[in-house]
């Protein structure tokens, strides 16, 4: 796995800390040690590179949101179930997408920023189904700031 995606998972976890429950099924509530953050940490991580890629290449109209809020409503209990280099190797795979989609677009930084802020608005909206808006505000900006940071 790339050191900064493992690294970024952990800044994540680290963010996420005694919310988690927040983000984990109800029978999983009292399962929330490190290794709970992080699959945690690695779903909103694997969303927020998903929903990027989806962002750069997608069509006049089509609804980011609803990309952002698929990926990471479904991601947390899939990846939680899959092994850690299962887990390890989708993050590399959707890091390399979203770097590939950056490259082949010619995005300049500031055109990054602009999507990562779409992608940052609107995964307060999906975490606040689920936790707190400043909990929900607070994690979001955690993982846009280190997901731009792995791109």
């Amino acid at each position: 796995m790339d050191p900064s995606l493992k690294a970024a998972r952990m800044e994540i976890a680290s963010e996420i800390g005694a919310d988690v429950g927040y983000f984990t099924p109800p029978d999983e509530k009292r399962f929330t040690g490190i290794e709970t953050m992080l699959v945690v940490g690695g779903a909103l991580l694997y969303g927020f590179l998903k929903g990027f890629a989806k962002k750069v290449g997608e069509k006049v109209g089509e609804n980011i949101g609803s990309v952002f809020a698929n990926y990471v409503g479904d991601k947390i209990e899939e990846l939680g179930s899959k092994e850690k280099a299962t887990q390890d190797r989708l993050l590399d795979e959707a890091q390399t997408k979203a770097k590939q989609k950056i490259q082949a677009a010619g995005l300049t930084s500031s055109q990054v920023g602009d999507i990562a802020k779409t992608l940052e608005a609107q995964m307060v909206v999906t975490l606040s189904a689920k936790a707190p808006a400043e909990i929900s505000i607070r994690i979001a900006h955690k993982v846009t700031s280190v997901g731009v940071g792995v791109l």
